[in-house]
């Protein structure tokens, strides 16, 4: 999945983890909801405030087009994922054992 993430330019996703992984990349994303969409958690509701969402088929072919190319990074969308999943140069255990 990293390298896929690695590769491509946009995501078109029904939602889920891979919007947190995406997030941390600060690609395009397009989340496909509608009324029937479960809702996420906290930390998901705000990832899905910061990408486009739509639940209308036709404008998947829009948003395709308009994104014909990469573009800017959305660092406020990298900057939000590194504060609800934030990541770390050693594991928790490591961290607990040096405040021990």
């Amino acid at each position: 999945m990293l390298e896929d993430v690695y590769q491509s330019d946009l995501l078109i996703t029904e939602g889920l983890s891979i919007i947190a992984y995406w997030a941390t990349t600060g690609k395009p994303i397009l989340v496909l909801r509608d009324s029937k969409s479960p809702k996420f958690n906290a930390e998901g509701e705000m990832l899905l405030a910061k990408v486009e969402q739509t639940g209308d088929a036709a404008q998947i072919l829009t948003w395709l087009k308009s994104r014909s190319t990469f573009r800017d990074v959305n660092r406020d969308l990298i900057a939000l994922s590194d504060l609800v999943h934030p990541t770390f140069d050693k594991s928790p255990l490591e961290m607990i054992f040096e405040r021990m």
